[in-house]
């Protein structure tokens, strides 16, 4: 008789991040992940539809792997993004500003807008940090354009590595590790 392998699913994995985070009956674990990512209390939240629709009738389709509106009118996108295809960034991007335009009805005004999150969980990345935020500003004096959007990008797969060698985890490195793992036996808890 053979032995049977049992293969871990890491949490990245959409139908499970789906199931841990974007379950309408319990949204603790999605307020805090946003509260350690965003670094702000979190008091109620909502899950949208992830189907962005295009604006004309031959538009190209938009769905999210998640979107998020907070109780001030903040919109999250949140993307797990696999795959670091040259495209991968021009695509959330592009849902991101989708997701923007489609935020302000008919007879409001621009001051109207609320801020936009892009969150990527990212695995298979090359990025300096671990954490890397990016907005609109000009490059020479650093002075940011709006404040109405962000994008982080977050290396997953380091927060596993980095999590099993510190000593004293923070609740960030151990979340982010435990969702970029494919080896829970190496998580301290």
């Amino acid at each position: 008789m053979t032995e049977e392998k049992t293969r871990e699913i890491p949490l990245y994995f959409d139908a499970l991040f789906k199931k841990v985070f974007a379950d309408s009956n319990d949204l603790e674990p999605l307020k805090y992940l946003l509260e350690l990512i965003l670094k702000r209390k979190v008091l109620d939240i909502e899950i949208l539809s992830p189907d962005v629709i295009g604006i004309k009738y031959k538009s190209k389709r938009t769905y999210l792997d998640m979107l998020v509106k907070l109780d001030d009118g903040t919109k999250i996108s949140i993307e797990v993004n696999t795959n670091q295809k040259s495209y991968v960034i021009d695509r959330n991007l592009f849902f991101l500003f989708r997701v923007m335009g489609s935020d302000l009805e008919r007879g409001l005004g621009y001051k109207e807008l609320k801020k936009h999150y892009q969150i990527n969980l990212n695995t298979n990345i090359r990025q300096k940090e671990l954490i890397m935020k990016y907005f609109l500003a000009n490059l020479k004096t650093k002075e940011i354009l709006t404040e109405k959007l962000e994008i982080i990008n977050i290396d997953i797969e380091k927060y596993a590595n980095k999590w099993y060698t510190l000593d004293r985890p923070s609740e960030l490195d151990k979340l982010l590790g435990l969702i970029g793992t494919k080896d829970i036996s190496k998580l301290k808890y």
